[in-house]
């Protein structure tokens, strides 16, 4: 059916992503786990793509446009000719992993109701060296009894930019190395050089939950969160950047 970009408010910023960034979702939409072409992806058939020559910068639109394809059903997207806005694709994301959210807070503070989730099971399969290296890198200190207290976490993610932009790199960066055996490429900054990585093994129950899923429905979801994921990991990068 080929690929229109709804216009959508959440997804706009796109037009300024890294080259790089943009390629990690080209990957999760248009590949599987085994690197195997998508039978449902469109994004490898456009001639604008693949006029591109991997200048994903030019084509930012059709990859946001297969993205919310991804999110709507198939049928109803062929009728409608576009898929679904990304606010939506968020909150089905938060669903399936169990979040409840307001459907009315901005995109930004659904991305972090969805990161906090994440970060705090993976956290549970972290060592607690890693775990003390990871509070001294979030700018966090809270012990009881020797253990990190989660909860200090989740406030600095919520009150502070610079916290919810590290947890969404960790994050991003766990999962891409998990499902495309790259990670993000980032410089190593922030206190988080040494722990770029130590996701990959945490994150695997995200993976299993993903892959458990019955293949009819399980697809999109295996394409929708990892996108989700990495666009919000996207979004921080940008704001810490200063370009959008």
């Amino acid at each position: 059916m080929g690929i229109k970009y709804l216009g959508d408010v959440d997804l706009q910023f796109l037009a300024y992503a890294k080259n790089d960034d943009l390629a990690i979702l080209v990957g999760y939409l248009s590949r599987d786990k085994d690197g195997e072409t998508r039978w449902a992806q469109e994004l490898l058939k456009e001639p604008r793509f693949q006029s591109a020559g991997g200048n994903l910068t030019q084509v930012w639109d059709l990859i946001a446009g297969e993205l919310q394809l991804f999110g709507g059903d198939s049928l109803v997207n062929f009728f409608r000719g576009h898929g679904v806005p990304y606010k939506e694709i968020l909150c089905d994301v938060c669903d399936f992993l169990g979040v409840k959210v307001n459907k009315n807070n901005s995109a930004y503070d659904i991305e972090n109701a969805a990161l906090s989730k994440i970060f705090a099971k993976s956290w549970e399969y972290l060592t607690p060296e890693h775990r003390s290296e990871m509070a001294d890198a979030l700018g966090t200190s809270a012990f009881t009894g020797g253990k990190v207290v989660l909860d200090e976490i989740f406030e600095a993610l919520k009150r502070s930019p610079v916290v919810s932009y590290q947890i969404s790199m960790l994050l991003a960066d766990g999962l891409a190395l998990s499902l495309l055996g790259r990670g993000i490429p980032v410089v190593a900054n922030l206190g988080l050089g040494r722990m770029l990585g130590i996701f990959a093994g945490p994150i695997g129950w995200l993976i299993s939950l993903l892959f458990s899923v019955p293949l009819l429905t399980g697809t999109a979801y295996r394409v929708t969160v990892p996108c989700v994921i990495q666009v919000a990991y996207m979004r921080r990068a940008l704001a810490q950047a200063d370009r959008y």
